[in-house]
């Protein structure tokens, strides 16, 4: 009887154990993949960054017009009376 109680508690354990190593290797898995991630979108975003600096120093001192309902205001004028 008590023979069949140390192999229950024993065999508890061991499922324990699978349990908590399982579990780990998902965390890890998630982690890599989360970190993965994460480092897609800053390489994205550094071409990005790199990509409209470029654009920029390319335009650099052109004049562009803007077409569209772009509402400014002018500012250099002086009104007649």
């Amino acid at each position: 009887m008590l023979l069949l109680k140390v192999v229950g508690l024993v065999k508890t354990i061991l499922i324990l154990i699978a349990i908590m190593v399982i579990v780990r290797f998902v965390s890890r898995i998630m982690a890599a993949k989360k970190a993965a991630d994460t480092s897609k979108k800053l390489d994205e975003m550094q071409r990005k960054g790199a990509k409209e600096k470029e654009q920029l120093r390319k335009n650099y001192g052109k004049t562009s017009v803007i077409s569209g309902n772009v509402s400014a205001e002018d500012i250099d004028h002086e009104e007649v009376k």
